[in-house]
């Protein structure tokens, strides 16, 4: 029984072309998809390879809808056709290209990764609320229509922004700086210490930011099993210890650090500070009000406690006084005590 061949393919017939500007080359039909309309109703839906079963295009105009890809360059107008059967020209989308790069290493070579690139339409009225949906890599073309972009370059927790311009028929390319390090403190009350527990690193640009508590970059809450990614640069952490997650915050150190690229920032930092572990007797018949943790040196509260009994907070190194409050506003101080970094004190205090 003699062998069967395979059918032929078809051949194409006819071409629809477009292209992304008005000198440019024409594009592969195969990566446009049209909507075609003639005398309005609905002709032919496809790529832009015409195949014998498909409509054939007689000598004329057509309205078309077109899209370049699965890409938001698109455009609507009118196609002509020849007497010959060929079309006459190109539809002109008028798009061109962006090609993003993010960089994770000073050489400015390895690419962030992962990365996730959002392009937001610039308008009258600024860039647009909503991104486009496009799926972007680095080093990659993505299509866009000619216009002004806002691009948002994510990498772990870092963003950055950049306005860029798309030319019709040009790639647009822009390199973002990731180059991100982690970090990961731990408090402890004293170089020889134990750790700070009921810690919280808020982390500045600067020791001004610090000081004034503005510009604050993270917070990172409680002692952490995971790093923080940072962008890489110097920063100043400040370190509040309430001790226990028991409020308030009864010590406040600042420490500067440095993130380098693909590194993790591993500081100790030294509290300096000491436990006091007091225990409080009311015998006057009144109500405790509150307890004020006093620095002898300045008559400053460092601290606060409003319950009486027994409590232990962590407080800076240095002297201290107590002063409890009672219903009526009558005030008791204690004897001065110190505190010292690494060491409990034991404080007991009567009031009559």
């Amino acid at each position: 029984m003699p062998a069967t061949s395979e059918p032929a393919e078809p051949k194409a017939s006819q071409f629809l072309y477009a292209k992304l500007c008005e000198t440019c080359e024409r594009l592969n039909p195969l990566d446009v998809s049209w909507n075609v309309y003639k005398d309005g109703q609905p002709f032919y839906d496809g790529l832009g390879v015409i195949f014998p079963d498909d409509p054939v295009f007689e000598a004329g105009t057509y309205e078309v809808a077109v899209r370049f890809k699965s890409t938001h360059v698109t455009a609507k107008g009118e196609i002509e056709f020849g007497d010959d059967g060929k079309q006459i020209g190109e539809l002109n989308l008028n798009g061109g290209s962006a090609v993003m790069f993010a960089y994770a290493s000073d050489d400015k070579t390895t690419a962030a990764d992962p990365i996730l690139y959002e392009f937001f339409e610039i308008g009258a009225d600024g860039p647009a609320s909503e991104a486009l949906t496009e799926a972007a890599s680095s080093n990659a073309d993505t299509y866009l229509p000619a216009g002004r972009y806002l691009v948002r370059a994510t990498h772990q927790d870092i963003s950055e922004t950049a306005e860029i311009e798309i030319v019709a028929g040009q790639a647009t390319e822009y390199a973002f700086d990731m180059r991100i390090g982690f970090l990961l403190p731990k408090a402890v009350l004293s170089a020889e210490g134990a750790p700070a527990t009921g810690i919280d690193y808020e982390v500045y640009r600067t020791q001004a930011d610090a000081d004034a508590g503005s510009g604050r970059v993270s917070f990172m809450v409680g002692e952490r099993n995971a790093p923080e990614a940072l962008r890489a640069g110097d920063y100043v952490i400040k370190a509040l210890l309430d001790y226990g997650n028991r409020p308030p915050i009864s010590v406040v150190r600042t420490f500067p650090v440095t993130i380098r690229g693909n590194e993790t920032a591993t500081p100790t930092l030294d509290m300096q500070a000491g436990l006091l572990s007091h225990e409080i007797a009311n015998e006057t018949g009144k109500s405790l009000l509150n307890i004020d943790y006093v620095r002898e040196s300045d008559g400053k509260r460092a601290a606060y406690y409003n319950l009486g009994g027994t409590h232990t907070l962590a407080l800076a190194e240095g002297r201290y006084f107590l002063r409890a409050m009672i219903s009526g506003g009558q005030t008791f101080d204690s004897d001065p005590f110190d505190i010292t970094a690494g060491q409990t004190t034991n404080v007991k205090v009567t009031l009559r």
